[in-house]
């Protein structure tokens, strides 16, 4: 698949269209269902309430990737922790996944303080270029 190209998703999709199976997603106090994996075209978000259940998610995403045979670049990955320490690294096919405090993902900046102001801010930047 070309990159770039309009058919590339929906050509990625039917690739990986298994690719999560097996991964829970996250259970959030005061609602009602569980928040499942964002997933769109190549861009994925991983969601865990600990760091243990999130190295297992990131070990099924190595497992599917070598029974595949494909590479996961870990370097154009992020972790972010919101509550608490994360003591150990996490590992995504014998790599070390970067930690970070903030993290853009579809183009909405996101921090572990869970403060949107990085992205209204960056939104009204690009409505008054436009106008």
């Amino acid at each position: 698949m070309r990159q770039g190209c309009p058919a590339s998703p929906i050509l990625f999709y039917f690739y990986d269209n298994d690719l999560f199976i097996g991964i829970q997603g996250l259970y959030v106090s005061g609602i009602t269902y569980m928040i499942p994996e964002p997933f769109f075209a190549v861009d994925a978000v991983l969601l865990a309430e600990f760091g243990t259940k999130m190295q297992i998610e990131l070990n099924q995403i190595t497992d599917w990737s070598n029974t595949w045979e494909m590479t996961v670049n870990a370097s154009k990955c992020d972790v972010m922790n919101f509550a608490g320490t994360q003591s150990s690294d996490l590992i995504l096919q014998e790599q070390n996944t970067p930690k970070t405090d903030q993290y853009t993902y579809l183009g909405y900046i996101m921090n572990n303080k869970l403060d949107l102001s990085g992205t209204i801010k960056n939104k009204k930047l690009k409505v008054r270029k436009a106008f």
